[in-house]
């Protein structure tokens, strides 16, 4: 797809890099060695692949030149070897083998291998095995790199899982029918041992399961006898060999998903309204209100359940965070703020909330007339209010970076002719965080932000960018994990313009525009942004098609796909973040059809009836293809990459 006004499809890219040699290999010399880049190993893990000899004269001699701690290389005499390894070590490791033919010529080659710590895909789907029942759910877990698989072995009607936090285990539930829907019970995979057990609870039907963020205890919603139950389980340290603890259950009014704040407390919401003073007894509630709740976690398991004050429009949304948890409506009362784990008791009101931070530790407001606020979600020797200056404006909240308090705005800034031109603001909290600083990208132009015309910085190819409130409103963006990078869109009659700025210790600038033709994707469907964990490849969807970019370097780009799920690529972002804050502009990628590895060496995504996987190590990019037939409500058709 080549350079950065990126037009046809296919993949477009550099050649890969020569191969060495030594002595011999002179102009007459045909001796090739495949392939260029080993498949990339699990950290860790014993390791084996096959290497080829090609355009030599049998028999033939290999070698490892230097010699290698803990890798061999066998042959029995053919154009193959077998490469091993005693476990694959840590980033990146070279490799060079030597082969020698019968008539004595020789070649040499220094393999690159890549270790990687995020190595299984897990995915739910329709059963293809013979016999299985009409939608039946199965679980899947497969390293697509490795060319591995482990088999479930209670994988009858599988609807859904969980990865651990740290990547170890991964729980499902299994026993999927019209009764329990969601799984009548649940088991525990031990991802490197590959063992598997049964998880106990004396349950009729599981509701939900929740990993705590220490990876050490699985909450579990259940239903036993009809009555709705909470218990859970907690994992042994990892030096001691015993099983897995089951802890005692309470009754619990669990119905939404669990969630965790630090490992201390169990989260939910149900629609039910306690009765003042909470005396354990609930009142009518036909307007179906909202309530969260909370459930202690000690040494003896979890303790009785807690509703928190206050009650919610239909459709609130709960957010768990490291210290309390969100209760976010865009109906009345407005956002509210409990803090479990830090002055516990009492509730903090968000007004006007335009965006929540990932650290969970702020949130965004824009009142009208006023500039950009931030509240702090707990009380202490910080502000609770921190506001920019007044000249700084912000009109409409775009994206926070994930690894930072920053957050990316769009502003109208007045010329001096009285007309107005579109910049992009990045403001900071400080240290101390008793201030925002703004720091404009660089780049902006003040001609006509309506249309591209003659002399316009839209068609310009200079680094420039037009981007004013209208423009953005509904357009995809995102920041790099750091911070570091922000990318964001803008369509503009048959173009899409994709422009990724840097920030710096020096400043804000623009360091690239690529301009993409209507061609290349359905500009009236959303599109949505990703960056890979390494901050160094850009994933942009646009419709059905899916593009990969380099974001420095030789800057190349691949078309992945043009045939993304009908379903994955009719959902439209809001600019409402109450509204439904998984939807926000600023957050697409977070119901995107794709995937990243948070090793950043694989890049997952769903086309109708299949999941293909990129590893995006090698010099040219490998595809991992899997048939993955629609579950049609039979499972979660969910799919992850293993933590790390």
């Amino acid at each position: 797809a080549g350079g950065d006004a990126a037009a046809g499809g296919g993949a477009g890219g550099e050649a890969s890099a020569g191969e060495g040699g030594e002595a011999g290999e002179g102009g007459g010399n045909p001796l090739r060695i495949r392939p260029l880049q080993l498949p990339a190993g699990c950290q860790g893990d014993p390791y084996r692949t096959t290497i080829y000899g090609e355009q030599g004269t049998a028999p033939y001699q290999w070698q490892l030149t230097p010699p290698l701690a803990g890798w061999t290389i066998a042959s029995d005499g053919s154009s193959s070897a077998t490469l091993s390894a005693d476990a694959v070590a840590p980033g990146k490791t070279d490799v060079t083998v030597k082969i020698t033919d019968a008539l004595g010529r020789q070649k040499s080659s220094t393999l690159e291998l890549v270790a990687r710590t995020s190595c299984w895909l897990a995915y739910t789907a329709s059963a293809e095995r013979a016999g299985a029942l009409p939608k039946q759910g199965q679980l899947y877990l497969v390293d697509p790199i490795g060319d591995r698989r482990i088999t479930p072995q209670h994988n009858d009607s599988a609807y859904d899982f969980r990865f651990s936090p740290n990547g170890r285990h991964l729980v499902y539930s299994y026993g999927a029918n019209s009764s329990s829907p969601r799984g009548q019970h649940l088991a525990l995979i031990d991802i490197a041992a590959q063992t598997e057990q049964e998880l106990a609870f004396g349950e009729d039907s599981i509701h939900d399961f929740a990993w705590s963020p220490s990876s050490s205890l699985l909450a579990v919603a259940f239903e036993k006898q009809g009555t709705s139950r909470l218990g859970g389980v907690r994992l042994p340290a990892a030096a001691l060999e015993s099983s897995p603890v089951s802890l005692p259950a309470i009754d619990a009014h669990v119905e939404s998903g669990l969630a965790w704040v630090g490992s201390e407390f169990v989260v939910y919401q149900a629609e039910l309204l306690p009765k003042f003073p909470f005396d354990g007894t609930f009142v009518a509630n036909p307007q179906r209100l909202q309530t969260a709740f909370y459930s202690p976690f000690g040494a003896a398991g979890l303790g009785t359940e807690v509703p928190l004050p206050g009650a919610f429009a239909p459709g609130a949304e709960l957010r768990a965070t490291k210290g309390g948890l969100y209760m976010i409506s865009d109906g009345v009362p407005a956002t509210t703020f409990y803090p479990l784990l830090a002055m516990a008791g009492e509730r903090y009101l968000h007004d006007e909330i335009a965006l929540l931070s990932p650290s969970g530790d702020y949130t965004a407001a824009l009142f009208e007339g006023a500039p950009l606020a931030l509240q702090r979600a707990t009380r202490g020797s910080v502000p609770p209010f921190v506001e920019a200056q007044e000249e700084d404006t912000c009109d409409l909240v775009l994206a926070w970076a994930p690894g930072m308090e920053r957050v990316a705005c769009v502003a109208n800034v007045r010329n001096s002719d009285e007309s107005f031109h579109g910049e992009v603001h990045l403001f900071d909290l400080t240290e101390a965080r008793d201030a925002l600083v703004m720091t404009p990208l660089e780049g902006y132009c003040e001609d006509d932000t309506s249309l591209p015309g003659d002399g316009s910085c839209l068609e310009s190819d200079a680094l420039a960018y037009s981007y004013g409130i209208d423009p953005a409103r509904g357009a995809a963006r995102a920041f790099s994990a750091s911070g570091r990078w922000f990318a964001f869109t803008r369509v503009v009659g048959q173009w899409v313009y994709l422009y990724i700025g840097e920030a710096s210790a020096q400043g804000a600038v623009l360091s690239r525009k690529i301009e993409v033709p209507a061609a290349l994707g359905d500009l009236s469907r959303v599109t949505s942004l990703a960056f890979s964990r390494d901050e160094r490849l850009l994933t942009l969807q646009l419709g059905s098609r899916l593009m990969l970019l380099e974001v420095a370097g030789a800057r190349r780009s691949y078309l992945v796909t043009d045939a993304l799920g009908e379903e994955d690529t009719t959902i439209p972002c809001s600019e409402e973040f109450a509204h439904d804050p998984d939807a926000h502009c600023g957050n697409t990628e977070r119901r995107a059809p794709f995937r990243w590895a948070p090793d950043s060496a694989s890049l997952a995504f769903r086309t109708p009836n299949a999941l293909t996987v990129w590893d995006v190590t090698a010099k040219e990019p490998g595809v991992h293809p899997f048939v993955v037939p629609a579950c049609e409500h039979a499972c979660s058709d969910r799919f992850e990459l293993q933590p790390q």
